[in-house]
């Protein structure tokens, strides 16, 4: 995952799927509200903005607890009136969008990918 050699003192490279996907949802995420100088992903119901987390974690969950096991997640802490919830698996966003802009998705990756 590392661009370049690591170093003494550097963490370990992870070692399972989970925390790869993870590091990468949270890179991406990173990246995305660097360059548009915006929140992103937004939850849909609650207009904020969410974080990747193992699946069926509680709003008290913290970085690095190890004893859970679900799949990341895009999770969000709720408004203010603190139901927070799992929102898509990573990875699997675009199927939450509403089917307008689904649908405006899935034409644009057919563009790309061209003609079949």
């Amino acid at each position: 995952m590392n661009a370049c050699d690591l170093e003494e003192g550097d963490p370990p490279e992870p070692d399972d799927a989970t925390t790869v996907l993870t590091v990468v949802a949270d890179a991406a995420q990173e990246t995305v509200m660097e360059l548009l100088r915006q929140v992103w992903p937004l939850c849909r119901e609650h207009g904020s903005g969410m974080h990747p987390r193992p699946a069926g974690t509680a709003d008290d969950w913290y970085q690095g607890e190890r004893d859970t096991a679900g799949p990341p997640v895009w999770w969000c802490r709720g408004s203010r009136d603190g139901r927070c919830h799992d929102v898509s698996p990573v990875g699997e966003l675009a199927a939450i969008l509403p089917g307008e802009r689904q649908g405006a998705l899935r034409r644009s990756e057919g563009e790309r990918d061209g003609p079949r």
